[in-house]
């Protein structure tokens, strides 16, 4: 029979998100909210499983009303026999006291919800979908130990999938819960849901191995994020992004050349004519020629956009261009011309420092003219 399966994971309920700063509260309700939302999706679109591969929380040890929360989506499903599998990642890890060996968690009925949490205990047979789930939980928080080392293909059913939560390995031995990309695609899994990477992200086709990435955006590197993976198995497997964030990353290049203050800054942010700002991680780059009657500091151009946006990342990748014309204007036997000259003097082949350097001149020729 086929078999409709929605994979996610790295939700990180809980999590501190403290370069959200004020917003933070907020963005984890909104987490919450995106889960309950996958929840409803899974029961009105009748999926007959549901993986989470690993750091449904940020934390072993979640609030109270967060852990209740969560298990009263868990019982919902059971209660529509949708099948539920879940492994611990290495930030909900098996602890002491974990969440996954809470009281309350361990009563949830057992033929639909599947939470691995025993070292000895790594597959789940489902009769009714002639499926073997191969689950590996995580006990430590690293570990160069392989998740994969860990389960074998069962010829018990028809078809099997494993649920993994690790980094595939890409040439570095640093590598946290290393998966090998050759031993897993040898390995016989009809699919591989695997956790860790907190952006969509397909590993192979033949045999379907991919990250499914967060389903809401927690950081501002992470593009990719926003999905839940709908995969559908009959003769072949059929693996579909959907999106179910709220939250996108926007990168936007904002050319400084020739503008000369705040308003001039505004007017061309504006004149970008972007839409709905307010649910976008922006990454604002400043880019172009600044020249000494640029009167707006970074910081300035940050507070002006801010409040605009639903998070805020500048880079400035401007540079302070001098023509002959304003290093006339400041001729060398007056203060500010000899500031300007000594500091240009310091510049070199380090694009940083030359950064630095650039905004001392702006910030110091400000003061010296008391503007």
């Amino acid at each position: 029979m086929p078999i409709k399966l929605l994979h996610t994971s790295d939700v990180h309920l809980e999590a501190g998100l403290a370069f959200l700063g004020e917003k933070a509260g907020a963005h984890r309700k909104l987490q919450l909210e995106t889960f309950s939302k996958i929840i409803e999706k899974i029961i009105s679109e009748k999926f007959d499983i549901f993986f989470i591969a690993g750091d449904l929380f940020d934390t072993p040890f979640p609030s109270e009303n967060v852990k209740i929360a969560v298990f009263d989506q868990f019982k919902k499903l059971a209660d529509n026999k949708i099948y539920v599998a879940i492994i611990a990642g290495n930030h909900d890890r098996l602890e002491p006291g974990s969440v996954y060996l809470d009281k309350n968690y361990l009563k949830l009925n057992p033929e639909y919800i599947q939470i691995f949490n025993q070292p000895v205990k790594t597959t789940w047979e489902i009769p009714a979908l002639d499926l073997t789930v191969h689950g590996v939980s995580l006990f430590k928080q690293k570990d160069n130990s392989s998740p994969l080392d860990k389960i074998t293909k069962s010829n018990r059913t028809k078809f099997n999938f494993a649920l993994l939560h690790g980094s595939i390995e890409m040439g570095n031995d640093n590598t946290n819960n290393p998966i090998n990309i050759t031993k897993l695609k040898s390995a016989g899994f009809d699919y591989v849901a695997l956790g860790d990477w907190h952006s969509t992200k397909k590993i192979s086709d033949k045999p379907a191995v991919w990250y499914s990435g967060s389903p809401e955006l927690i950081n501002i590197d992470q593009s990719g994020s926003g999905n839940v993976l709908e995969v559908h198995l009959d003769n072949e497997v059929v693996v579909k992004e959907t999106r179910v964030g709220s939250i996108d990353v926007l990168k936007i290049d904002l050319d400084v050349t020739g503008l000369k203050s705040l308003n001039d800054i505004s007017q061309k942010f504006r004149e970008l004519s972007l839409k709905d700002l307010e649910k976008k991680f922006v990454e604002l780059n400043l880019t172009g020629l600044r020249n000494l009657k640029s009167s707006f500091s970074t910081e300035e151009v940050f507070e002006l956009i801010k409040n605009k946006v639903y998070y805020l990342k500048i880079k400035d990748k401007s540079k302070l261009e001098l023509s002959q014309d304003e290093l006339d204007d400041y001729p060398e036997e007056f203060l500010i011309g000899k500031y300007i000259r000594l500091l240009e003097s310091k510049k070199s082949e380090d694009y940083s420092q030359n950064k630095i350097i650039d905004e001392a001149i702006q910030l110091g020729v400000r003061h010296l003219q008391n503007k």
